[in-house]
């Protein structure tokens, strides 16, 4: 067991923050992608509601805006992630993560899934700047947090679409061996 905390503590969190124009996709922002202590305890113990099956569970992408103060020690549900950001073409609770895969190649563990897209709308939000994946049952006191993307500023849906871009190698690899 010990071995799989460190690979969980090891992961490779990778995303990047995208506005798309008519010209093309243009990269804004630098991020920092970090894992709650909760969820990486229960995938450790094997806590009843607080194992994450990736590919199977309703996992989310929430935008919340600059004040929500992620603690990775205490928050452990979604209720806990504060401050979300309201807007047309955004829905409370986020956006599920489509297609989400788990794949295992050379000792490399890998989960992924499609890029997250809000459409442009003049009455869109603004002010994200902290995005929350979890797993979602519907109640905000018993869906899991996972993890927080931290942007270097804030981003929103008003002048173009926003696209969270998950990176090429997915939004989280573990090295196996």
């Amino acid at each position: 067991m010990n071995m799989l905390l460190l690979i969980l503590i090891a992961a490779a969190l990778l995303v990047r923050l995208t506005v798309a124009q008519d010209e093309g996709t243009i990269y804004l922002f630098s991020v920092t992608h970090l894992m709650y202590y909760r969820a990486l305890l229960g995938q450790w113990n094997g806590l009843a509601n607080s194992v994450f099956d990736l590919d199977t569970d309703t996992i989310k992408l929430s935008a919340h805006t600059n004040t929500y103060a992620p603690n990775q020690d205490t928050n452990e549900f979604f209720s806990d992630a504060t401050n979300e950001v309201s807007g047309t073409n955004y829905t409370a609770g986020g956006a599920t993560l489509a297609s989400p895969t788990v794949t295992r190649s050379t000792g490399t563990v890998t989960f992924d899934a499609n890029d997250v897209v809000w459409t442009q709308s003049g009455a869109g939000f603004s002010t994200g700047r902290k995005f929350v994946i979890y797993r979602s049952t519907g109640v905000g006191t018993t869906s899991k947090l996972y993890s927080v993307i931290t942007a270097d500023a804030d981003v929103g849906n008003i002048t173009g679409d926003l696209t969270i871009q998950f990176n090429v190698s997915g939004i989280a690899t573990w090295t196996t061996t």
